[in-house]
Order: C-alpha cells, then structure tokens, then sequence
C-alpha cells in the first residue's frame, strides 16, 4: 500500500478497498456484504422485492403525459421562460393555475416537474450558491442526501420532526458544519487536487444534483469529477475512524452514499477520511466504493412512499 506525500500531508491515494466479508454484522440489525468494494445492504423490508427490474418504479420520463384522466394539459410557457423551474412550490402553483378546480394526486404532479424540469440530470447550482435565496428555494420539499435514511425508515409512518426539517425553516440547509471543518475539507481537497491530475479526476467542489426523472430528491457532496464523486469524512473519534477505515459502515451510510451516486449519476465514490490528530499526524486515508443499484432503489422506493404521503400535501397546498 504505497503512500503518496503531498504539501503538508500524507494521503494514501492507492488505496483499493476491496474485502470478502460476509455476514458483517454492524450495531444495528443488518447485514452488510463486500464484493470487490461494492457494498450492499440485505435488510427485511415489505419493498424489498417491488425492483427487480432494471427500471426504478417511481422514475419519471419527459415522454410521459402529464396529467392522469381528463386534465387540461399544460400551455407552452412563455419565451422570455427560457430556464427551467426547479422549485417545488413554484411548480405546484402553476400545476393549479393550468388545473383550476381539479384534484391533483402525487404521480401526476411528479410527472409535470419531469416535464417542467426537462432533460436536466446536471448541477443546477454551484457550490457557490449555497445557502443562497435560490439554493434554499430549490432543497424546500426535496429529500436531500441528508435525509434520505430517515424518510427511508419512516416510509409510510408519520414522522413530524423529519417532515419539519424536510418543508420547514430546517429545510434552509442541506448540510451544517463548523467553518473549521470546511477549511479542513478544502486544504484536503487542494492537496487531491494537486496530486490526482489524470483526466478522470478533474475534481471540483460540488453544487445541488437534482434529476428530472426523480424531481423530488436532491444531492450535493463535497467534489465531483465527470466520472466520480468524492466525500471528505472528518471526525474527532478515533473508533469512528477506525470503523470506517475498517469498512465497517452503518446502513445510514450506505443508503447516504448509493444516493448521492444515483442522483448523480456517478457509479464509484471516494472517501477521503480524515485522521482525528490530522493537525499532528497530516494523514488521509482514501476508500472506494461502487454504486449498488439494488440498494438504492430499495431506498428511494421507501423514501418516496413517505414523500407521496406527508411532503406531498403540504407542497400542492403552497
């Protein structure tokens, strides 16, 4: 395992994470298996067997209609409306306007955001832009990446304190950390940076990922390339360190990880983990891991269900 010396740092940037592990057994009830650093979670679930396709079942596609039964279909929006709408609220109030006096039900309301949104699978916001106006306008009503394990654990049961963090003041931030942490994140990064220059690691600070086709999630992590994305773990516990060194990763973990890379598009994640005494030892330790579709489907299945029945009242209202 060769160990790379950058600036102030040592990364060891060689790192292939692959394990035959079975039956792992973490704290909570699940089982997590290692195949060539893909990772997958086996955990009962009613869902678990609604994917077995290919396709995801709540995937939206702009070929669609629009509206179910005997709608009004929606007018051609206005010239000068050249950029696509991404705001959940916004969308919901000009469903009504072209709808007046009609129920509108979950699925048709997914499938006029698909359209509205159009063929963007992209960033729609730069790293710079949050906390924005705009950046808190676009995650309010969406499940982001920081919550998506909990809206897949709820499903179908009510949860008022994710719901609150999901439409509420909560929902202003996708992400809180000290302004320590992201000097820390950035100089880890910049070092990366310098020492990764092959053409598939043209790494860049990361904005908000939003997909068409599932318009009600949305994503952002700390680095992205045209190939993979990228996720710096810092921590002041040495046991957490160890743990996930070892690949000992909880389910939140992995359901965070599969989603970010799906709504990304992304099929492999690197995570940069940061030692607890970086100040003294200056040493990350870098793993991968593959995207499992299987898992997260299973966790978007789960997390629209609860999406469909709590969040999505509340946006349709305005």
């Amino acid at each position: 395992m060769a160990e790379n010396q950058g600036k102030d740092m040592q990364i060891d940037l060689n790192f292939s994470f692959t394990m035959q592990i079975q039956n792992l057994n973490l704290r909570s009830p699940v089982r997590v298996s290692f195949n060539n650093a893909r990772c997958s979670v086996n955990r009962p679930s009613p869902s678990s067997n609604r994917h077995s396709g290919a396709s995801h079942p709540y995937r939206r596609r702009t070929h669609q209609q629009q509206h179910r039964g005997p709608q009004t279909p929606p007018t051609p929006a206005p010239a000068e409306q050249s950029q696509p709408v991404f705001d959940l609220y916004k969308l919901a109030k000009s469903m009504k306007e072209l709808n007046p006096g009609q129920v509108i039900v979950a699925h048709a309301f997914l499938d006029f955001c698909s359209n509205e949104m159009g063929e963007q699978s992209n960033e729609i916001l730069p790293m710079e832009k949050r906390g924005s106006i705009e950046w808190k306008a676009a995650i309010k009503g969406r499940i982001t990446e920081k919550f998506i394990h909990s809206a897949q654990r709820s499903g179908t049961r009510e949860n008022d304190f994710l719901l609150s963090k999901i439409v509420g003041y909560a929902a202003r931030v996708t992400r809180s950390e000290t302004s320590d942490t992201r000097a820390l994140k950035v100089k880890v990064l910049n070092t990366i940076r310098e020492l990764w220059t092959t053409p598939d690691h043209r790494i860049k600070e990361c904005g908000l990922y939003i997909r068409s086709d599932f318009p009600v999630f949305s994503a952002t992590v700390d680095a992205i390339s045209d190939l993979y994305v990228y996720k710096i773990i810092t921590t002041d516990s040495m046991d957490m360190y160890k743990r996930i060194n070892s690949g000992k990763f909880n389910e939140a973990e992995i359901n965070e990880w599969n989603f970010i890379m799906h709504i990304t598009k992304r099929k492999k994640m690197y995570i940069f983990v940061v030692h607890p005494q970086y100040p003294r030892t200056k040493v990350v330790n870098t793993i991968s891991i593959e995207y499992d579709s299987a898992n997260a489907n299973e966790t978007i299945t789960d997390a629209m269900n609860f999406w469909e029945r709590y969040v999505f009242p509340i946006v349709i209202r305005g």
